[in-house]
């Protein structure tokens, strides 16, 4: 079976709570879904045992070379930047100065418009700072599908309202409407 569609999520500071709802509302739908987050260098969060509360889906820690199915959940560890090319992840260090900033949703975005092209969905929730609003202009530009969480919903609008801000997003939505869209939208592919 061939992948159907990957929805890419980047989150940062109070995004854990719309991507938990935002998991509460997926069907088994056969899409893939990449968790980027912005935790600090060298963390090991405890995102895995908390999402599996709130989906039914499997979720792996991405390893390098890792081939992608069909509906399941990979995190990235927080020491690599991930990028995706032939239905495979890749890892890449991730090295880390004193108040460098963090591009882990810039850069799996743009090698995910090339990747799957329109076959690929960008959602932007919660965060501080401007990481994605590069990224949702390559998803864009190739024939993708960019979502943004309201920014009067996010406890850090920052990351949404740029977004928004780039002209490239085509749906503002709450958390718990965005799969239900996304099911809709996915037709088209």
């Amino acid at each position: 079976m061939s992948l159907k569609f990957v929805v890419a999520i980047g989150y940062s500071e109070g995004g854990l709570e719309p991507l938990l709802t935002f998991f509460d509302h997926v069907p088994h739908d056969q899409a893939t879904y990449v968790i980027l987050r912005h935790i600090p260098f060298g963390q090991r969060g405890a995102l895995t045992e908390i999402l599996s509360k709130h989906s039914k889906l499997e979720i792996s820690e991405a390893e390098n070379e890792m081939a992608i199915e069909n509906d399941k959940i990979y995190i990235p560890p927080s020491d690599s930047y991930l990028t995706i090319r032939n239905d495979k992840l890749y890892l890449q260090s991730r090295f880390v100065r004193p108040h460098s900033y963090n591009f882990s949703i810039d850069i799996f975005l743009e090698s995910l418009a090339k990747a799957k092209a329109n076959r690929s969905i960008a959602v932007i929730l919660s965060g501080g700072g401007f990481d994605g609003a590069v990224g949702v202009t390559h998803i864009n530009e190739a024939g993708g599908i960019v979502i943004a969480q309201t920014p009067a919903s996010c406890t850090y609008p920052d990351m949404p309202q740029n977004a928004i801000d780039t002209g490239c997003v085509h749906q503002i939505l709450l958390p718990a409407e965005m799969p239900g869209i996304i099911t809709k939208m996915s037709i088209l592919f």
